[in-house]
């Protein structure tokens, strides 16, 4: 490798850029590492956090890929990470156009970031790995809906409702048939993420195009992300508690001693094809149980944390993508937490850092 990389982020919106920057900076190999930021609209403070920043249009926009092709000509870009599904998706659509001009793209393929981000698609390849996962049904159509959500247990059980094809907790909400709760309505600022069944069908009937949804059991127990990469040769799985979520993103959250969960997140990846930096959600149930959620096929917020435990995933994934072997780290720690306020603040046995 060179002395000095240049690589670039999409949208400087998504605070996983900030943990990966951090990570990179960290290389053992002692690079000087140059920072390309994108943003959607000019005056983001981000931008004063990187060497250069563009102003791009959104991804499913036309002239976003030009735009993308045009900073790598100018910068000279040896890779592009992307931290949200759109980018991702329409960055690994065009990956021999973007490649041909010298930027490498750590990501997955794009067929594989489609389908692991369906989240019917996931759940449907991760039942036959025989791996616990949530009960769940597809939402297509009214009678679907009722019909689903009494299959799972309503109105005695609390069932989960989100969109199919949306990250994070857009559009999620819990069916449930407890009055609201008041206080939190009013005099918080909570979302009321509950609703009734009735409510969700009227709305529902209002919809000129209905989107497919996904009814899932309701896990009440703690949930858990895990980091990962994987290449051709080494995979690494980062188990870490969600303490604290706000919007999404993880405020606070820990690494877990769960070899359990890293096994079962290399096993999905490869069931799947997935590469480079993405994350698997669990949760427990009633039981204790930890069942499969979710796939991020795409860098999550938090893996910044994952520096602590002694695998320096992002650098893992960027040695790969410009056709270099990563190599596993000799041991890993379990011990260390990460909260977001304006910045994220990782503290641990192996040290702590703002980024």
């Amino acid at each position: 490798m060179t002395k000095e990389l240049t690589v670039l982020f999409p949208s400087l919106a998504q605070p996983c850029w900030r943990g990966v920057a951090h990570m990179l900076r960290s290389n053992p190999d002692g690079l000087s590492i140059r920072i390309i930021g994108t943003e959607r609209f000019k005056g983001s403070l981000e931008r004063l956090l990187v060497h250069q920043c563009y102003e791009t249009p959104y991804p499913d926009e036309p002239g976003y890929i030009s735009s993308i092709v045009e900073i790598c000509e100018a910068e000279r870009i040896d890779a592009i990470f992307a931290g949200c599904e759109p980018d991702a998706r329409a960055l690994s659509l065009h990956r021999r156009e973007i490649e041909s001009h010298g930027a490498s793209l750590v990501m997955s393929d794009h067929a594989i970031i489609e389908r692991a981000a369906d989240k019917v698609a996931f759940m449907e390849s991760v039942a036959t790995l025989g791996l616990p996962v949530a009960g769940w049904r597809l939402v297509d159509s009214h009678d679907s809906l009722r019909a689903g959500a009494l299959s799972l247990g309503y109105p005695e059980r609390e069932v989960a409702l989100k969109p199919r094809g949306l990250a994070g907790r857009k559009g999620f909400w819990i069916l449930s048939s407890a009055p609201r709760d008041a206080t939190r309505f009013f005099l918080t600022r909570d979302k009321e993420e509950r609703i009734s069944l009735p409510e969700v069908e009227a709305l529902y009937e209002a919809l000129p195009s209905p989107p497919d949804l996904l009814l899932m059991e309701y896990l009440p127990g703690l949930e858990y992300s895990v980091d990962a990469f994987r290449g051709q040769e080494v995979a690494v799985a980062i188990p870490r508690e969600r303490l604290k979520t706000q919007g999404g993103l993880s405020i606070h959250t820990r690494l877990a001693d769960r070899p359990d969960l890293a096994e079962a997140t290399v096993k999905i990846a490869e069931a799947l094809g997935l590469t480079s930096l993405f994350g698997i959600q669990f949760r427990l149930d009633a039981d204790g149980v930890p069942k499969v959620l979710e796939c991020n096929p795409r860098i999550q917020a938090s893996i910044g944390l994952s520096l602590l435990s002694g695998a320096n995933l992002a650098w893992m994934a960027l040695q790969e993508a410009l056709g270099d072997r990563a190599v596993r780290p000799p041991s890993l720690s379990t011990k260390g937490e990460l909260r977001w306020i304006w910045r994220g603040l990782i503290e641990g046995e192996r040290g702590s850092a703002a980024f």
